[in-house]
């Protein structure tokens, strides 16, 4: 696997978190579909070089075949190229085991926190509006909610800005295993504790279970 050069871990806090950190330090201004670094263990441990093949580029492309109907259907497309980026980024840079959330040990090496997923999922939006195939939207700073002391849990995301509305929107990577459709939300929910259904679902399943232990 070809690393790049070390990121120190600043401000890493617990399994995902900045307290509201800037992480454009951590971003590749460089970076082009043929080479482009992958973040990965955990805070940017770790970068390693991948591509898009113009296979791969081409499929993704695909997606944005034909002008979308809205802006709604547009961030469905915009959901599936990031799935099938981060499926092609994670087979280049073996991270394609990647588990949502986190959930594995820091020293593993091959996962990725918010930090991680926010820097990668920022520089594939940057990729596709540098493609020109956004008729909607356009690619925004990435967003963080959650300071600690405010009683939340830090976190960060990329995000796209609706043309017509001024609307920004999430695009959370960091609930779901590599390749799986980010999720896609108002940034005014996001900021209020928004966490997909399906994963609150299962954090209840499992604290039932616990408890009748």
């Amino acid at each position: 696997m070809k690393y790049a050069a070390f990121m120190p871990l600043v401000f890493l806090l617990g399994a995902c978190g900045s307290t509201g950190m800037n992480l454009y330090h951590y971003q590749d201004p460089a970076a082009t579909r043929e080479e482009f670094t992958v973040c990965h263990g955990y805070g940017c441990t770790y970068r390693t070089y991948a591509d898009f093949n113009d296979k791969e580029w081409a499929a993704i492309k695909r997606i944005f075949k034909g002008k979308p109907k809205d802006a709604a259907a547009e961030r469905v497309r915009i959901g599936k190229a990031i799935a099938l980026m981060e499926k092609y980024a994670g087979a280049a840079s073996g991270t394609s085991g990647d588990l949502g959330e986190a959930r594995t040990r820091k020293e593993d090496e091959n996962q990725m926190d918010c930090i991680d997923e926010t820097v990668n999922t920022a520089i594939y939006l940057k990729m596709l509006d540098k493609e020109g195939v956004f008729t909607h939207h356009r690619v925004t700073t990435p967003v963080h909610r959650g300071y600690f002391i405010d009683g939340s849990w830090p976190h960060n995301a990329a995000a796209v800005r609706e043309n017509a509305s001024g609307d920004v929107w999430v695009v959370d990577s960091y609930y779901f295993a590599n390749g799986h459709v980010p999720s896609i939300v108002l940034l005014k929910d996001w900021f209020a504790g928004w966490t997909p259904p399906e994963i609150l679902e299962k954090r209840a399943k499992k604290k039932q279970a616990a408890a009748v232990r």
